[in-house]
């Protein structure tokens, strides 16, 4: 079936986010819970206990790289356990214990080149890079399957695959992709900030007719990128809030 570009690139979203999204109502519900025990009391956020439950409802969201990874594999009809390799790669204790701080690293060169210069940054609870990076494998993948001899591909297809899509991530996709999600962000942001009413109005009002053509799946990544960036998203989710109240 044909569509417009704004109507597939919102099918594949809702497709990606759709399948994750028990894991993620599952995750943040007990998540809610915990916050409403502290508050009132019922829970300590020093005990064992609050540590533990803490721990379930945050693994969705620290690890989602994960979760989109073999969702857009799914989406894209590429291989899965690929996607998850590149999930891994980008939460790899290297990378990430560098990012937070835990060693001295600012920066990797590979192959030597200066000019190839991977940035430290943290991917936890990232959105877009790695979509962005299963996209890559998608293409790479099914260009080196076709070049590579069948008699050797299963040994060769996928390590040549990983050697080219991984190091072009971490180099260029990752940090283009957290650019890009911060910079949504930071737009829906100002757009609250300086016209708040105004924004507050359209998104609220057209919600339901954004949840009839399925579009407000392309708000997740958004929401996920500000409970990121600022520990709480006051933007997306109280309009889609309003909307259901109203």
């Amino acid at each position: 079936q044909k569509q417009g570009a704004l109507s597939a690139v919102m099918d594949f979203i809702s497709g990606i986010f759709t399948p994750i999204l028990p894991a993620l109502a599952g995750a943040g519900l007990l998540k809610g819970f915990l916050a409403l025990f502290v508050t009132v009391g019922w829970l300590k956020d020093t005990g064992d206990t609050y540590a533990v439950l803490n721990a379930i409802g945050d693994s969705v969201f620290y690890f989602m790289p994960f979760f989109l990874a073999v969702s857009a594999a799914r989406k894209l009809k590429t291989n899965e356990y690929l996607a998850l390799a590149v999930a891994g790669t980008l939460m790899y204790p290297t990378f990430m214990n560098a990012a937070n701080g835990f060693t001295d690293a600012k920066s990797f060169t590979l192959f030597g080149a200066d000019f190839i210069s991977i940035p430290v940054l943290s991917y936890a609870s990232s959105v877009v890079p790695i979509i962005l990076g299963v996209i890559l494998l998608k293409y790479v993948y099914n260009l080196v399957k076709k070049v590579i001899p069948s008699v050797i591909s299963l040994m060769f297809s996928s390590m040549i695959t990983l050697l080219i899509v991984m190091p072009l991530t971490l180099w260029v996709i990752g940090p283009l992709g957290t650019n890009l999600g911060n910079g949504l962000s930071d737009i829906f942001l100002w757009l609250f900030t300086h016209a708040g009413p105004v924004a507050g109005a359209l998104m609220a009002g057209l919600m339901p007719l954004i949840i009839m053509t399925g579009m407000h799946y392309a708000f997740v990544p958004i929401a996920i990128q500000n409970l990121n960036l600022y520990g709480n998203d006051a933007v997306l989710q109280p309009m889609m809030f309003i909307s259901n109240l109203g």
